[in-house]
């Protein structure tokens, strides 16, 4: 068992050599991935963490730091403690608000945009898909507000994750009825079919919109293979990054954005002192973020 002794109040860590190997481990987290945990959220950190320990039956968190580095299944390791991190806290038609400025305002002015440009493509990005409940629910707007006419545009819609169980659980596409909590009776029986256990797997024409990939924002070489996204959903991820970091994921974000492109962020985040570059639109009920033409 990992011991718990007296804790500094000022950064949450035990004064003595574990809380030196806990931050050392922070960093080398922030170094892989991004992903930050301020002195406010070390003890979270440690309690996850500790998970993870717990599983490997291992005796400290030295042990855990040097398994880290120097175990063959680093790597593999590396997958479970991003999953340990990270909150999955997701549901279809989550943001409301949000999804009706998309549906609504958004979207239309894209497809205005495409036309006159003779275009008939859509890129969609979904940044911290998680589960796979807000891609899927963007092919199922697509498929709402396009209906017959859907067959004249070229749809793309990509999700992406650093949590590799989380996309596996995407990639079936079954859910359970808390998923679903945001759905209408409607859309339930248009786009999913009932499967055992009172869950529900999204219908296969709906699940051919959505590709999932592994992403780390961290890896310049798959940020390196984006371009050309029309909208980037990443709502709810930059609270795990550092304020400097952060700069960097939404300078990266404009970059791969089309000109006319939109970002859509989580509703208790902003943009302010990160990036100038996007001009805010105030929308009735949500903020967005849209890249000059």
């Amino acid at each position: 068992m990992i011991s718990n002794p007296s804790w500094d109040k000022q950064t949450g860590l035990d004064n003595d050599h574990e809380g030196v190997v806990l931050l050392k481990i922070r960093d080398f987290v922030y170094h892989k991935s991004g992903l930050y945990f301020a002195k406010n959220k070390l003890d979270s950190f440690k309690k996850r963490l500790s998970i993870r320990v717990e599983i490997l039956e291992l005796n400290s968190f030295e042990e855990y730091y040097f398994y880290l580095q120097n175990s063959p299944l680093g790597e593999s390791e590396l997958q479970h403690m991003f999953d340990c991190l990270t909150s999955i806290e997701t549901c279809f038609f989550r943001d409301i608000p949000q999804l009706n400025v998309f549906q609504g305002q958004v979207l239309m002015d894209l497809m205005n945009l495409k036309t006159q440009k003779g275009q008939n493509s859509l890129r969609i990005f979904s940044c911290g898909c998680a589960t796979g409940e807000e891609p899927y629910t963007l092919a199922i707007i697509m498929l709402e507000k396009l209906g017959h006419n859907i067959d004249q545009w070229q749809i793309e819609i990509m999700g992406g994750d650093i949590s590799s169980t989380a996309l596996e659980v995407a990639q079936k596409g079954i859910y359970n009825q808390y998923s679903l909590r945001n759905s209408s009776k409607d859309i339930v029986n248009r786009y999913f079919t009932p499967v055992d256990d009172g869950n529900y797997s999204i219908k296969e024409h709906v699940r051919k919109m959505v590709h999932f990939s592994y992403l780390n924002l961290k890896d310049e070489s798959i940020m390196g293979t984006m371009h050309s996204i029309d909208v980037i959903f990443c709502r709810n991820v930059l609270i795990y990054f550092s304020e400097e970091y952060k700069k960097t994921v939404v300078s990266q974000f404009y970059d791969i954005n089309t000109p006319g492109g939109y970002l859509l962020i989580g509703p208790s985040e902003s943009l302010f002192g990160l990036n100038r570059s996007y001009k805010l639109l105030l929308c009735p009920g949500a903020l967005v973020y849209k890249k000059q033409t």
